[in-house]
């Protein structure tokens, strides 16, 4: 490239210039340190994200006892956007729709609670996560 036209704001420049072909060219530079930032805010929102869901989902979860519940918040790794039920019988309790599964008053613990949930929730997941993500963009 010949002469170079820089675009320069906080977050790195976009540098313009002239290929030796006779087209112009563009590309983007990024300003140091803006990658981790930007990737840290979204692990963020990611994290944020994530205890919402679970949040949403307790009252989905089949409860007797609470361990099943409660495993969630020990097992699960909400930065990288996973929620973990970690009991032995887990797996059988989310597939299995004749296994017992003792409802409280709102009547929505059963099987499936993950896409039951997010079928109930969805409107609310979407704008959460819209606003988590402007939040720590924000703050940046």
């Amino acid at each position: 490239m010949s002469e170079k036209i820089y675009f320069e704001s906080p977050k790195g420049k976009i540098v313009k210039g002239m290929r030796s072909d006779g087209k112009v060219a563009y590309h983007i530079e990024w300003a140091a340190g803006f990658g981790p930032t930007f990737t840290q805010a979204f692990e963020d929102a990611q994290s944020a994200f994530a205890q919402e869901v679970a949040r949403k989902m307790e009252p989905y979860v089949p409860w007797d006892f609470g361990t099943l519940a409660q495993s969630q918040h020990i097992a699960s790794e909400y930065k990288k956007g996973l929620i973990v039920y970690a009991t032995p019988y887990a797996r059988r309790q989310y597939y299995t729709l004749g296994y017992h599964h003792p409802q409280d008053g709102l009547g929505l613990r059963g099987p499936k609670w993950g896409q039951r949930c997010a079928a109930d929730n969805r409107v609310h997941f979407v704008q959460f996560a819209r606003a988590a993500v402007r939040e720590q963009l924000k703050k940046r």
